[in-house]
């Protein structure tokens, strides 16, 4: 909600402020970096709070983590189980949040970030964030829409992993 605040305010800012005939305000939030680092590191910690959870279940992970969850999985249960087949899912993306993190946090090569930006065409486009940092490829997509998606699927996953961890 923040962010999403914060891109409309630029808006109307832009568009409120005094420009010469013919001159256009492009809106600008402003490190972008900063508000994007502090919702990765809010998501990753609600992440590792998940990891935690799981180590109660399986405390004989060793190091790799999700990665090592899913590979416990492989080993231990059928390639058709419901877990696994979980796990494919939900792993790339916990993944995802932690590679974020670490990307902006570390200011390690792979993220890109833009805020408002003029197209040739006159367009324009929303402040995007794309990833190419270890196993997490996303190609640019509106700020907005990533928070909103990460939002929405942390709970989802949180909810069906401990629904699975009781199960096993």
């Amino acid at each position: 909600d923040e962010f999403e605040i914060a891109q409309q305010e630029a808006f109307v800012t832009a568009q409120s402020t005094t420009r010469g005939r013919g001159s256009m305000q492009i809106p600008q939030i402003g490190d972008i970096k900063t508000k994007l680092r502090t919702f990765a590191q809010r998501a990753d910690h609600a992440a590792n709070a998940l990891f935690g959870v799981v180590e109660l279940f399986f405390s004989d992970l060793g190091k790799g983590r999700w990665k090592a969850l899913a590979k416990l999985a492989d080993t231990r249960y059928e390639a058709n189980d419901m877990f696994i087949k979980f796990l494919g899912e939900a792993v790339p993306f916990l993944l995802l949040v932690r590679n974020m993190r670490d990307c902006l946090e570390h200011n390690h090569k792979g993220v890109s970030l833009t805020d408002f930006v003029l197209q040739p065409s006159g367009k324009i486009v929303a402040p995007t964030f794309g990833i190419n940092f270890r196993e997490s490829h996303r190609p640019p997509i509106s700020i907005s829409s990533f928070i909103a998606e990460v939002v929405n699927q942390l709970p989802l996953v949180f909810e069906i992993m401990i629904a699975h961890l009781c199960d096993k």
